[in-house]
């Protein structure tokens, strides 16, 4: 009993520690000024900064900003305020009888719903601005994650074709070798075609391998905005 009950307080205190990590997400990311990153974290390097989506988070971001600037100074749009003035408090005349009074007449006029209004208004702008910045730093692990599958797919149909190919030259010295076999009369036609249909069926996988190679290489650009020569 004593046991689960330590165990228990392990996991408590395990899930515990989990929860209270945070993300630095400035992180995920790696800053353009670093330069001795590995390929992968160039190539997230490059992805995010020539992604036109990255660029949109960001200006949504602005936009959020705005707004909440705009929302904060918002209650001034709803107070008015009124004068009344004549040229006998203008000029000071005092040779002509004063019948207007009060002399100065000023006022300002809003409504009490205005500042719960406002209020409310600035909260939903400022949650619209943290939405936004929460949406970048998404698009962040995204594109992190997004660029280091297809890279690693990348690199495995590169080997993959590699290996198809070191297999297809193999088989096509032993169909020449099985050629000269069969010219001399030492196998017989089905061994000679059954030697064919094997190289033609290495033929068709590098085809294959050499497809998806490229379509992987096409994805990953895709992403990076640029050749993938041209940082390789």
């Amino acid at each position: 009993m004593r046991k689960l009950f330590l165990i228990a307080l392990i996991n408590l205190a395990w899930c515990g520690a989990l929860l209270g990590q945070s993300v630095d997400y400035n992180k995920i990311i790696l800053p353009s000024s670093v330069k001795d990153a590995n390929i992968e974290e160039r190539l997230v390097q490059i992805a995010w900064a020539n992604m036109p989506t990255n660029s949109m988070a960001y200006r949504r971001v602005t936009m959020a900003k705005n707004d909440l600037r705009k929302e904060q100074w918002a209650w001034l749009s709803h107070i008015t305020i009124t004068g009344n003035l004549n040229e006998f408090t203008i000029k000071g005349r005092s040779d002509i009888p004063n019948n207007f009074y009060p002399r100065y007449n000023f006022s300002i006029g809003f409504s009490l719903a205005t500042f719960a209004d406002h209020s409310l208004r600035v909260k939903n702008a400022r949650e619209n601005m943290r939405l936004q910045e929460e949406s970048v730093n998404d698009q962040k692990l995204f594109v992190r994650a997004e660029v280091l599958r297809r890279y690693a797919t990348y690199k495995s149909n590169e080997e993959l074709l590699s290996m198809q190919n070191r297999l297809l030259t193999s088989f096509e010295n032993n169909f020449r070798l099985q050629e000269t076999k069969f010219s001399n009369g030492e196998i017989t036609i089905d061994q000679f075609n059954g030697s064919e249909e094997r190289l033609n069926n290495q033929r068709i996988r590098k085809i294959t391998a050499e497809t998806n190679f490229k379509h992987s290489k096409l994805d990953l650009e895709q992403m990076l905005g640029v050749k993938l020569e041209d940082i390789l």
